[in-house]
């Protein structure tokens, strides 16, 4: 072990970030103690595929499952949150009682469902996705739904709403989607994009409604009916709501770390406090493909950002590059793979590429470099743009608009 890493690392969290961050630092050789802090009475485990293959049932949480102990020096507090971080005498209080020090502090607790605050909210078949446990009641309450032939209410149209929207109609269930806003995941898809995948969806029986907000929840001891914002009302069997996360930033705000939309850190993942570090949907980064300090809430930006975070606390040799990792998700809906690189909405031109099979792919420029692209069943050709700007983040647009033809010639 360098003479200078940290002799004691404590994770808290128990999801993507925290997951990677310890494989990253076994990847390193680290010899180090490390405390890992998982609120749920899990082992770090992946999140994307609770709304895809694990609700479907084609997956387990085993093979979700990131990290479990390897060695002696490795332990794994379960079932247990920190509680309050002590930076002066660097140590992490526990809900147990338990309090570890340590040298280095990495911070992955993600984020919190936002919760509907309406009447009838409470109600025991309105649903979260979140966690394992959120997924597992999803799956029973779906299967309900089929055998009772009752409608899912899904409430937002975010890329959760979406994702279980398509796997309730995959199912068979008659399934209605209402979002507030004009389009479809309007943080992050231009209108063009959003509006074929609205087409998409009602394509294959999901009912949108657009500019519709939910209103009200009616029944005796279950949701069974919904009034919505336009004065209909739905019945309903069952209802889920992805409406947003809320970053879980107090335990860092009441260490006096600085917070904003999300906990502070450099392009490293270090916060205020030089000891402490965060990484994954609970960190805000300055980030030059939007302009601004961003929270993303992907899979890929909690791998990149462990990788990052592990490798500065430990002074490596062989650190990532500073520079901007390219942003980069994907969502799988019905027969759809959607994927988007680098930061579209900032870009003031675009141009799109359809192909006999039905895909797309849309590039977007700003000023005279590539700032973005979105492929509808084109994963070939973001993976290859992916590699061309890593290598040229100021790819110009005009280059890569005469390579449509073989993107190959790019690399």
């Amino acid at each position: 072990m360098n003479p200078a890493s940290p002799q004691r690392i404590v994770i808290i969290g128990g999801g993507q970030g925290a997951g990677a961050s310890l494989r990253h630092l076994r990847a390193l050789a680290y010899g180090g103690i490390t405390s890992v802090v998982c609120a749920e009475d899990q082992y770090p485990y992946e999140r994307p595929p609770l709304s895809k293959d694990y609700l479907n049932g084609t997956t387990t949480l085993d093979a979700l499952t990131l990290c479990k102990p390897e060695n002696p020096r490795e332990q794994f507090y379960l079932a247990d949150t920190a509680e309050r971080i002590d930076p002066a005498e660097k140590v992490v209080a526990l809900r147990s009682g338990v309090s570890i020090p340590y040298d280095k502090l990495l911070i992955a607790t993600g984020g919190e469902a936002r919760k509907l605050v309406i009447a009838g909210a409470d109600f025991p078949n309105v649903h979260y996705l979140r966690t394992v446990h959120d997924a597992r009641r999803l799956r029973t309450a779906l299967a309900a739904c089929r055998a009772a032939q009752t409608l899912v209410l899904v409430i937002g149209g975010g890329w959760i709403g979406l994702e279980i929207a398509a796997a309730a109609r995959q199912a068979g269930l008659a399934t209605t989607l209402i979002e507030a806003a004009p389009q479809l995941c309007g943080r992050s898809l231009p209108a063009p994009v959003a509006a074929e995948l609205l087409r998409a969806h009602q394509d294959r029986g999901v009912n949108i409604r657009l500019g519709c907000a939910i209103h009200a929840l009616h029944g005796d001891d279950r949701a069974t009916a919904a009034t919505l914002s336009d004065g209909s009302t739905v019945p309903v069997g069952m209802v889920v709501v992805g409406i947003g996360l809320i970053p879980n930033t107090q335990l860092a705000a009441d260490a006096a770390l600085a917070v904003g939309n999300g906990i502070r850190v450099d392009v490293n993942g270090r916060t205020s406090d030089p000891h402490i570090y965060a990484v994954g949907d609970v960190a805000e980064f300055p980030c030059t493909w939007h302009g601004c300090a961003v929270r993303m809430e992907t899979w890929n930006n909690a791998n990149v950002q462990a990788a990052r975070a592990i490798s500065a606390m430990l002074q490596h040799a062989e650190s990532p590059p500073a520079g901007d990792a390219v942003p980069w998700f994907w969502s799988d809906q019905f027969d759809l793979n959607l994927q988007v690189l680098g930061a579209p909405l900032a870009g003031d031109g675009s141009l799109v590429s359809t192909d006999a099979e039905g895909g797309a792919l849309h590039l977007y420029i700003k000023s005279t470099r590539l700032i973005g692209a979105i492929g509808i069943n084109r994963a070939r050709d973001i993976r290859i743009l992916k590699r061309a700007v890593e290598r040229d983040p100021q790819l110009p647009f005009e280059r890569v608009a005469n390579c449509l033809a073989n993107l190959r010639e790019l690399l």
